[in-house]
């Protein structure tokens, strides 16, 4: 379905997560390196079969119909995959190429290349926003610039006398030299662009792809598209292809997992990397590109090097670090201190093939360079606070994981395979990190199957800082927690319990927690329209500042007496703005809750 369709929506994490370790993950997708396989497939076949029918060769030449078969696959294919930003880039480099075939005229590869970037960007110039643009450009760009007026393959001359002197003898060794050596290219070329957008890079990758792409290109997706049109014309034989594909499929799998099962590093994962360590990667990259022979071309692995040893963003002793992640209408808070790091919930599952664990939460910390999770903290099982600790599990290792609800499902298994230990967060739970001490106020030992009135309730305090983490409890936990003794609640600020819905917020409790100000995570024009006009009208007649997370994005600030961050937070969207993006209105944050409503006329 991926290969015909451009639908991967079926093919397993753990498939998915064996295809990046080892880079073919572009193979598995229609991508821009098979609609360029299948226009060249066609070209050649309708050239072959035209050479046979002298009829036709006396209206064009073979290579001027190959090119109109060549541009129709292209297309077609293309308008399988939906037209994303590789598959655009893939099109018009082949319409070029074909059609220069087609009138007869001969145009260089960075012209295609060149009107291939002009095309895009004029028809969406967004696209340079995300990473497709970059790494399909990118890999493109980096072999134009490796291999420009190289030859592709090598060729020994025979001995004089052995054979006639028009032909020659390959040189296999050369030849596979010649195959292998463009992996190695790429793989040095997308360096910065996989430090940025992937925050990893295989390094299994130029050794898969060597056999990976000729079986999968020239083999599986040809036999798929066969397939799956004989299966509309002859059903026994288009089943016959698809089965030898799906055969093929389980070679290539198979050689996957015992590549990755080899005692070989699988992955470079960059964690923190900052603008002078992309600069200077960037021109170690370019430097280790230049032709042979060039002087000083090892001091781009130099160059490399801060790559591989990024410092983390460490927090003094007696500060944390907070960051409420934008993860739509959820929930997902990194605490950091000097030398440890928490996380309270993941945010949402979007689909079979996408959470914010994977998307948000874990581009997030290696950012930020954490590589193993002390604490993760699961407030109870909705999805919106646990649909993305199976994949968070998957790519960082964590001691401890704490749920406040029983947790169902996939999760137990998660956190077994990950080895981490699983707890329920009860009253009376404490540590200190680093100066910064944790404190759990709820549920009760007992009271892990009420739902949202099960969630952990953390209290944070740093340099006489205070910030409560309540999760979804409602009305009937905040009254307990209040009966059990206020001076815990008192707090500097409060994540809106249940998102600032109205079954949450109540009265006495926000009397009993006196915050100075409030975090809402909610989704942008969210269904649920979170907070609640009347409980950001609570908020707001106690004078308590607000901040959506729906309008400034993730909220990252410092807890304690810091002085190398702020002290209040700080979105991402202010912090970060784009030229394109307006100022928030005064309208729009009282839609939001971060202003009180505009009083209405009588």
């Amino acid at each position: 379905m991926a290969l015909v369709l451009g639908d991967g929506e079926q093919i397993s994490a753990e498939n998915w997560k064996l295809f990046t370790q080892t880079g073919t993950n572009h193979l598995i997708v229609i991508s821009g390196l098979h609609i360029a396989f299948v226009a060249w497939m066609c070209h050649g076949l309708v050239a072959w079969l035209v050479r046979l029918s002298p009829l036709l060769l006396l209206r064009l030449p073979a290579q001027q119909w190959g090119a109109v078969a060549g541009i129709t696959g292209a297309v077609l294919y293309s308008l399988l995959a939906g037209f994303s930003v590789p598959t655009q880039r893939s099109c018009v480099m082949v319409l070029v190429f074909m059609g220069a075939q087609l009138f007869a005229r001969r145009v260089s590869h960075s012209f295609s290349f060149c009107l291939a970037l002009l095309l895009v960007m004029a028809g969406n110039p967004m696209s340079v926003l995300g990473a497709g643009f970059w790494l399909s450009f990118g890999a493109v760009g980096t072999l134009l610039l490796a291999y420009n007026g190289l030859r592709r393959l090598h060729y020994r001359a025979p001995v004089s006398g052995s054979m006639p002197a028009y032909a020659w003898t390959p040189d296999w060794a050369g030849i596979w030299l010649r195959w292998a050596h463009p992996q190695w290219v790429i793989s040095i070329g997308m360096t910065v662009p996989m430090a940025v957008w992937m925050q990893q890079l295989s390094l299994l990758s130029p050794v898969a792809n060597v056999l990976a792409i000729p079986l999968v290109s020239l083999l599986v997706v040809p036999l798929c598209l066969l397939g799956s049109l004989l299966l509309f014309v002859w059903m026994p034989v288009g089943s016959g292809a698809l089965h030898l594909a799906d055969c093929l499929l389980g070679v290539f799998t198979a050689g996957l997992q015992a590549l990755v099962g080899a005692p070989l590093p699988v992955l470079w994962e960059f964690r923190g990397t900052s603008l002078p360590e992309l600069l200077l990667a960037m021109a170690g990259s370019l430097m280790l590109l230049l032709p042979r022979g060039w002087p000083g071309r090892w001091l781009g692995l130099i160059l490399l090097l801060p790559l591989a040893l990024p410092s983390r963003e460490l927090a003094a002793p007696g500060i944390a670090r907070l960051a409420v992640l934008d993860v739509g209408q959820g929930l997902a808070v990194v605490v950091r201190t000097a030398s440890h790091a928490l996380v309270y919930d993941t945010g949402p599952r979007f689909s079979e093939s996408f959470d914010a664990g994977a998307g948000i939460v874990v581009p997030y910390l290696r950012s930020v360079g954490v590589r193993q999770l002390d604490t993760l903290m699961v407030s109870h099982g909705d999805n919106d606070h646990a649909g993305g600790v199976v994949s968070l599990l998957s790519a960082l290792p964590a001691v401890e994981v704490s749920f406040g609800e029983v947790p169902q499902g996939p999760i137990p298994a998660a956190v077994e395979a990950s080895g981490a230990s699983l707890t329920m967060c009860t009253r009376g739970q404490n540590w200190e990190w680093d100066g910064v001490r944790f404190s759990v106020l709820w549920p009760p030992a007992g009271q892990h199957d009420a739902g949202n009135d099960s969630s952990c309730v953390l209290r944070i305090e740093a340099g006489g800082h205070v910030m409560l983490l309540t999760g979804d409890i409602e009305g009937g936990a905040e009254s307990a927690l209040q009966l059990s003794g206020t001076s815990d609640l008192r707090s500097d600020w409060l994540i809106a319990p249940h998102h600032g819905s109205q079954t949450s917020s109540t009265p006495g409790f926000l009397a009993a927690a006196a915050p100075g100000g409030v975090i809402y995570s909610a989704g942008y024009r969210s269904q649920f329209r979170h907070p609640a006009p009347i409980v950001a009208a609570r908020y707001h007649s106690r004078g308590v500042a607000a901040w959506n997370t729906a309008l400034r994005g993730a909220l990252q600030w410092c807890l304690g007496n810091a002085s190398d961050c702020e002290t209040t937070p700080q979105g991402w969207r202010e912090t970060r703005r784009r030229w394109w993006q307006p100022m928030v209105s005064e309208e729009t944050r009282q839609l939001h809750g971060e202003l009180p409503a505009a009083p209405q006329p009588l």
